[in-house]
């Protein structure tokens, strides 16, 4: 088929390859160029200096004299900045900008005088260029004003300086004479586009280093708490680090004390005010750890939990409480004061994210300290309860020989006691040999009460536990020694409190107990001494205490009292009460030895009442009363 007799063919459209973009012009590279080296400025201050320096010079907009100012949000004034005049242009504009880092340099840069009649001007009070520049943002000129703010020159012009699409501030310049109105004008806003564009590169410039910091500053405190370093220096580092990375004047630092209220532990700042401060900041951070919620605070005067000393020291200051895993641990407060125009407050966003972030890492810190602080003791206590098991082993196997000495001792006792009975029946009274005789009884008697306790520790039966009243064991006890106590003429002060309840206890066990402190005390004590015996109760425990105002040699180690056969014991073996203290113990108390004031040696022993509450209920709480099965099946 005829391929033209199908019809015309139809012609599509194809798209045009992409164009190249026209190459910049050379004031476009030039704009570029200056908006590098102006953007580079190490701080505010040399931005300042370049920006001043390009306005007075002929190849930026030409003024005269020029005066750059800039917002204080904490007066909410205008604030005049170093004023500028221009030269007779033979230093060209990169030398004059170089010059211009310098601080207090002389080109360009000189004190004329300012150009307002006023250091700092309320945006109420701007007339003119400076108003339209403020309050539109836009550049104007306009004929100077007889009596103006800024009289003395044909011409003024002035041009907005915006920092993130919000004004920031103005230039206001004089120039000599009357000129071209649209090339003067094209220079101002060509000096307010370079203005605008090297803030926001240095901004930029600036936001990337104090990231930067921010991530020098965690990094450098994760790698602290991983060190050895302990819980003060932990902290000291914290303080110091939120003060470096927030560029803010000072910090504190408070932990919670074991009463619940807030302890000051570090500042860090100006010397002669950190403490102050951290003083006069402790209301805010208990209400922030009350709370458990951030605060920033822009305005320190708007703050009621300031006083208006502290207020007036502070512009802004940010209070974070230190939480870890749900835990409050802390407060940090980081504050800042007399801020330059234009300087982030420690309240800004990026400084209250670096602050949050440094806080969760402090709060893991303290709460890693305070856990590892709780393993070193739980450490000790191991440590202290595996010598504690080692001496109970040694002990035990000490009692098992004890046990089998005393077995093979009894039959040699006995005859030496027969035999010793025998020859003081042959001596008449006035033998010399007769005190002798009553000297080895004596010491056979005393070695038979020795070896008596002894087989008592063997032979101790099991545990029959009922409910019984503890000052009746007591009194009953202190009735069977009343003979003792009165042949020796010793004082009893006995306080049995009513407020102890009956309890579940091994009567026969306790009695045992009560019994040999009683004992001991009595061997103790001399002729015409004093013994206490008192019961109490407190929230968990009843107590039995034995005290006694017998001879206690300053030094004597007070512990072994409950050692047998412990060398240097003046008084009896011991044997009983290693005993006791095994029955207090399975009983589910203690068994403690002091001395205090007059009474030279306390021994006392506590019963749990805790776990004897549930025996001692009556009615229904303690027993359901089954129901009668007859009565399901009732009889006709």
């Amino acid at each position: 088929m005829d391929p033209m007799a199908q019809g015309p063919r139809r012609r599509t459209s194809r798209p045009s390859p992409p164009q190249a973009p026209p190459p910049p012009t050379p004031a476009f590279e030039r704009a570029a160029a200056l908006v590098r080296v102006i953007g580079s400025a190490a701080d505010l201050e040399q931005w300042e200096r370049m920006l001043t320096v390009l306005a007075v010079h002929s190849d930026g907009a030409g003024f005269e004299r020029a005066q750059l100012m800039l917002w204080e949000p904490r007066t909410e004034l205008l604030s005049a900045r170093l004023p500028a005049r221009g030269t007779d242009g033979s230093m060209p504009l990169g030398a004059a900008l170089d010059r211009a880092r310098i601080p207090q340099s002389t080109t360009m840069l000189a004190d004329v005088g300012p150009l307002a009649r006023a250091p700092s001007w309320s945006t109420a009070e701007l007339a003119g260029p400076a108003a339209a520049a403020w309050h539109r943002g836009e550049c104007a000129i306009a004929p100077a004003e007889v009596k103006g703010a800024w009289p003395g020159h044909p011409e003024v012009g002035a041009a907005p300086v915006r920092r993130g699409g919000r004004p920031f501030g103005i230039i206001v310049g004089e120039w000599p004479s009357i000129g071209e109105p649209g090339e003067r004008l094209a220079a101002l806003r060509a000096w307010a586009s370079i203005a605008e564009a090297s803030l926001a590169a240095f901004d930029h410039r600036r936001e990337a280093d104090h990231r930067g910091g921010h991530a020098r500053a965690l990094s450098e405190l994760g790698r602290a708490i991983v060190s050895p370093l302990n819980l003060a220096e932990l902290i000291h580092h914290a303080a110091r680090l939120a003060v470096q990375g927030t560029a803010a004047r000072g910090s504190a630092l408070w932990l919670p004390s074991a009463k619940g209220t807030l302890r000051l532990e570090v500042t860090h700042g100006a010397t002669g005010e950190r403490e102050r401060m951290g003083r006069a900041l402790e209301p805010l951070a208990a209400s922030v750890l009350a709370s458990s919620k951030l605060r920033v605070i822009e305005r320190a005067q708007d703050e009621m939990l300031l006083s208006p000393q502290a207020a007036a020291g502070i512009d802004s200051l940010v209070v974070l409480p230190l939480v870890a895993y749900g835990r409050e641990v802390g407060v940090l407060a980081v504050y800042d004061r007399g801020l330059p125009a234009g300087e982030r407050p420690v309240a800004d966003p990026m400084s209250v994210q670096f602050l949050g972030s440094l806080g969760d890492v402090v709060a893991l810190g303290l709460d890693q300290a305070a856990r590892f602080e709780q393993l070193r003791k739980l450490e000790q206590r191991e440590r202290e309860l595996a010598n504690q098991l080692r001496r109970q082993e040694g002990l035990a196997a000490l009692g098992e020989a004890a046990g089998r000495i005393a077995q093979e001792a009894c039959a040699p006792l006995a005859s030496i006691r027969a035999f010793a009975h025998r020859l003081r029946g042959g001596l008449s009274e006035g033998d010399p040999h007769l005190e002798y005789l009553e000297i080895v009884l004596a010491e056979a008697d005393r070695l038979e009460r020795m070896l008596a306790e002894q087989r008592d520790r063997a032979a101790i039966e099991p545990t029959r536990m009922r409910l019984e009243s503890l000052n009746g064991v007591v009194q009953e006890v202190l009735q069977k020694a009343g003979e003792g106590l009165v042949r020796r003429r010793i004082r009893l002060v006995k306080r049995l409190s009513p407020d102890v309840p009956a309890l579940v206890i091994d009567v026969d066990r306790i009695r045992f107990v009560v019994g040999n402190i009683l004992h001991n005390a009595l061997e103790a004590v001399a002729i015409g001494g004093r013994i206490r015996v008192e019961t109490r109760l407190t929230n968990q425990h009843a107590i039995v205490e034995v005290a006694h105002d017998g001879q206690h040699h300053p030094g004597d180690a007070m512990d072994d009292v409950f050692v047998p056969f412990a060398n240097g014991r003046p008084h009896g073996s011991g044997v009983g009460l290693d005993v006791a203290q095994r029955v207090v113990h399975e009983h589910g108390g203690e068994i403690r030895v002091r001395s205090e004031g007059e009474w030279s040696t306390i021994i006392a022993f506590t019963v749990p009442v805790l776990h004897n509450q549930d025996r001692r209920r009556a009615g229904p709480e303690r027993r359901q009363v089954g129901h009668d099965r007859r009565a399901r099946f009732p009889t006709r």
